[in-house]
This record gives C-alpha cells, sequence and structure tokens, in this order.
C-alpha cells in the first residue's frame, strides 16, 4: 500500500500547479473599467448562486451521510463520504474562481489578436483541469491510505453484515463511498447550474431580443449577466465536478473489480497479485495527471500564435506521453495474473500487455473523435463552410 505515496505525490504537483495557473492568470491584464465592471457582476452572481446550491448540497450530504452510517453501524462511511463531496466542491469552485476572472481577461487579451486570448484561456482553463486531477487523485489516495486496514489480503474475503441482511466488504465500501460524494455533488451542481443557465439563456433571448428589441448579449440586459453567471456555474463549476465524478468512478470501479476477484478467486491469488491489481488503477491514474501537466506547461509556453494548432499538438503530445508513462507503470507495477473467462476455455486469455493495449486503444478514439468533431464543426475545414 506504500505504493499509493506516488500517485499522492503526483495528485499534490497537480493541485499546486492548477494554483500556479491561476496566479498566472490573475497576472494578466483585465481590461477598461466597463470590462472589469461587467465581469464582477458576473463573479458576484456565480459566488452567490454557487453558495446557495452548496448549502442545500451539504444538508442533502449531512442527511446521506448519517443514514449511511445507522445502517453499516460506522463512522468511516459517512466521513469519506463527506470528504469525497468537499473534493468535488472544492474543485468546481476553484476552477469556478478562474473562469469568472477570465473573461474579462481573455477579451482585454482579444483586442491584441487571438493567440494573446488563448493564453489566457488556455491559462484559465487548466486551473479546472488540474484541480479536477489534483484533488480527486489526491483524495482518493488519502482514503485509502488513512484506511489501508481495509484492504489488507488476509481480511478482503471477510463478509460484513448490516442488519443482518446487507452483506458487503469493507474495502469496496470505503472507495464506493468516496465515489458517492463526489457523484452527489456533480449531480446538484450539473443539474441545478444546468438548468440555471438554460433558464437564463432562453430569458435573455425572448424577453431581450423578442420583446425589447436589444442585441443578443447586451449588457443592458439583466438576463444577460444572469446566463453568463449560468454558463459558469453550469459549464464550469457543473461540469468540473462531473468530469471529477466520473474519473473517481472509473480508477474506483476497476479497485472494486480487482477486490470482488479476490473474493471469488477461491485462494489462488496471491498477495503480490492482489495488491498490484488494486493498486495498477491509482497509479496508472497518477502517471496520467503527470503526463497532462507536461502536456499543459508545454502548450502553455508555445509561442505559435495559431491557437487551434497549439491545442492540436498539446492533444497529440500529451497522448503520447501518457502511452509511455502507462506502458512504463504496467511494466513495472502490473501483476502476472492469469485472468480466466467464464467457461475457463482459455485460462490466460489476458496479459498485462493487453490490458496497455486497452488503454492504449481508448486513448487513440479518443482523439479520432476529436479530429471528427474538429473536422465536422471547425469552420476550417469544408464540411462547416
Amino acid at each position: 500500500m506504500n505504493s499509493l505515496y506516488l500517485p499522492l505525490l503526483a495528485g499534490i504537483i497537480s493541485t499546486i500547479f492548477a494554483f500556479v495557473m491561476l496566479r498566472r492568470t490573475l497576472g494578466f491584464s483585465q481590461g477598461n473599467d466597463r470590462m472589469k465592471e461587467l465581469s464582477k457582476y458576473v463573479q458576484e452572481g456565480a459566488s452567490a448562486f454557487l453558495e446557495e446550491e452548496a448549502r442545500k448540497i451539504f444538508l442533502v450530504a449531512v442527511i446521506l451521510a448519517a443514514v449511511l452510517g445507522i445502517i453499516f453501524q460506522s463512522f468511516k462511511y459517512p466521513i469519506v463520504l463527506l470528504f469525497g463531496a468537499l473534493v468535488s466542491e472544492a474543485a468546481g469552485v476553484i476552477g469556478m474562481y478562474a473562469a469568472t476572472r477570465a473573461n474579462a481577461r481573455v477579451a482585454a487579451g482579444a483586442e491584441s489578436g487571438l493567440s494573446s486570448a488563448f493564453k489566457v484561456a488556455f491559462s484559465s482553463g487548466s486551473v479546472m483541469g488540474l484541480a479536477v486531477a489534483g484533488f480527486s487523485l489526491t483524495g482518493l489516495a488519502l482514503v485509502m491510505l488513512v484506511f489501508k486496514s481495509s484492504f489488507v489480503f488476509e481480511g478482503i474475503t471477510d463478509i460484513s453484515k448490516a442488519f443482518g441482511r446487507i452483506s458487503y466488504i469493507d474495502g469496496v465500501m470505503i472507495v464506493s463511498s468516496y465515489s458517492l460524494g463526489a457523484s452527489l455533488i456533480a449531480l446538484f451542481d450539473r443539474v441545478g447550474g444546468g438548468m440555471y443557465t438554460k433558464a437564463a439563456d432562453m430569458s435573455a433571448d425572448l424577453v431581450g431580443k423578442i420583446e425589447e428589441h436589444i442585441e443578443e448579449d447586451d449588457p443592458r440586459n439583466p438576463a444577460t449577466i444572469a446566463d453568463n453567471v449560468g454558463d459558469n456555474v453550469g459549464d464550469v463549476a457543473g461540469l468540473g465536478a462531473d468530469i471529477l465524478e466520473s474519473y473517481v468512478a472509473s480508477i474506483v470501479s476497476a479497485i472494486v473489480l480487482a477486490i470482488f476477484m479476490k473474493f471469488a478467486d477461491h485462494g489462488t491469488m496471491t498477495e503480490t497479485q492482489y495488491y498490484g491489481l488494486i493498486l495498477l488503477p491509482v497509479l496508472i491514474a497518477g502517471a496520467g495527471v503527470l503526463s497532462s501537466l507536461i502536456g499543459v506547461l508545454v502548450v502553455a509556453n508555445l509561442k505559435s500564435k495559431d491557437a487551434r494548432k497549439s491545442l492540436s499538438f498539446g492533444n497529440l503530445f500529451t497522448g503520447g506521453l501518457v502511452l509511455a508513462s502507462v506502458a512504463i507503470v504496467i511494466g513495472i507495477a502490473a501483476p502476472d495474473y492469469p485472468f480466466k473467462d467464464a467457461f475457463l476455455i482459455n485460462p490466460e486469455f489476458v496479459s498485462r500487455w493487453r490490458l496497455f493495449f486497452a488503454i492504449a486503444s481508448g486513448l487513440i478514439a479518443g482523439v479520432i473523435i476529436s479530429k471528427l468533431s474538429e473536422y465536422y464543426t471547425s469552420d476550417d475545414y469544408k464540411p462547416t463552410r
């Protein structure tokens, strides 16, 4: 379990650089007084909405944690659930803080050209990305280290009972509670913020353009400010929490699967194989975080004036780093475990390198989808023209 200090370190580094990129973003010019005034309205509105929403979420989270504690008669799971919720909310708040303070700075940068605007936008956007990865990975590693007794090899097959009827495994409940806390925040922030921004957007269009004949996004229309507030709450804080929840759930699901494999293996899985399987998803995530961090720093310091080319290069460069780092992690940490198919026809149908090929195929598919989306939506290409 001491291997968890490596992804913990990766998460901490990512979190530190999120604040570094935030400081860099705040160093750009805010523009003229009118830009500052309108930006302040959006900042105040977004903060007010998120604070009010956080109060409601906190109440629901506490009630849910209390129910969890009563059912399973343990303080561990409620604490982990609330910690997961706190991590998710914190990442969303920091990302939204950066976004609402970057909007005027991006507009001011655009007066000097697209390249200047891109630098500000990329710096502020990377705050959300690095915070999501850093906070979630740090939190998960901390939870597994604090409650590492729940993952010991000898006791992982112990089945506990809640109210004499509900069967559960302690280690599974620990990581699932963390994931549930993150999911709770994503549900409220994404859906609540999304409904708010759509309502405000429609109001701005219907009342402003149709009834009062004001141009779209005219600041004289109060609903325009509300629309911008909603964009930040729903599409930054909400989407950030949503991504964090998916990121955590994908790692946790692999850990849970490994634990149940040990449970169903009837004593043939060795201790080394067991720890290798439950730690591999976290180690791969740590390698991915560090690769992404390097990619962010490279793109942020590119001298190119073409924003599209910079992003495209960053996508491919980071993808290559991820493949290389994952190959190293799998080569060192993945156990030689003979995965068995359901019918025992081919008892060793998966090797450690087939795990790498699965990851590589997913990454390549993501790059292809990205390129196809760009081709059919960018005015640089024929279909959109």
